[in-house]
């Protein structure tokens, strides 16, 4: 690229102060390091994937790679052998079984891989988080003024006991592999 080097012209035997793109003025402070001098000579260049090449317009790896780089790295398990959620993109099966029935539903051809999942439980409302909450425009120690708060810690944890809700979140570190679903 066309770097260019801002130089304190009162002082010019310092060197560069700073480089800058030629082409859209981006500034790249030599104070920061040595590396700075590359960030600028790339600075308008089309940014590619290291994996693939393929221009993403950003650095780093493109989602394919970065994909393949988890799957790399993941443990294998067969769609046979894993039980429970799997995630494919956003979206998020209850089973193996079910992702198959609604990708046949669609016509829509199954991945080689599908990632598992982990289970994540609610713990439920924490009851001086939700005052401080409600307090907060109060004035100060306005929970210390609360009346019955055992009364409502008690309700509340017995309220808690009966919630049953559950999270899942994508696993990258499980790879169910569908070949022979």
């Amino acid at each position: 690229m066309n770097v260019k080097e801002l130089v304190d012209t009162t002082r010019p035997d310092d060197g560069p102060l700073a480089l800058y793109c030629g082409k859209c003025g981006s500034v790249y402070s030599l104070k920061a390091g040595l590396q700075m001098r590359e960030y600028a000579e790339k600075c308008c260049l089309p940014k590619r994937c290291p994996g693939c090449d393929k221009d993403t317009g950003f650095s780093g790896l493109c989602h394919d790679c970065h994909d393949a780089k988890r799957f790399e790295v993941a443990t294998k398990v067969p769609a046979s052998e894993y039980t429970g959620w799997v995630a494919v993109g956003d979206d998020y099966f209850d089973s193996v079984a079910s992702l198959i029935e609604r990708r046949q539903d669609e016509d829509a051809p199954l991945p080689k891989y599908v990632w598992g999942t982990t289970e994540t439980t609610w713990d439920g409302l924490d009851v001086e988080s939700a005052l401080e909450n409600e307090l907060e425009n109060s004035f100060e120690d306005a929970i210390d003024h609360v009346t019955d708060m055992d009364e409502l810690r008690a309700f509340v944890k017995a309220w808690n006991e009966k919630q049953s809700i559950t999270s899942y979140w994508c696993d990258y570190k499980t790879a169910v592999i569908l070949d022979e679903a």
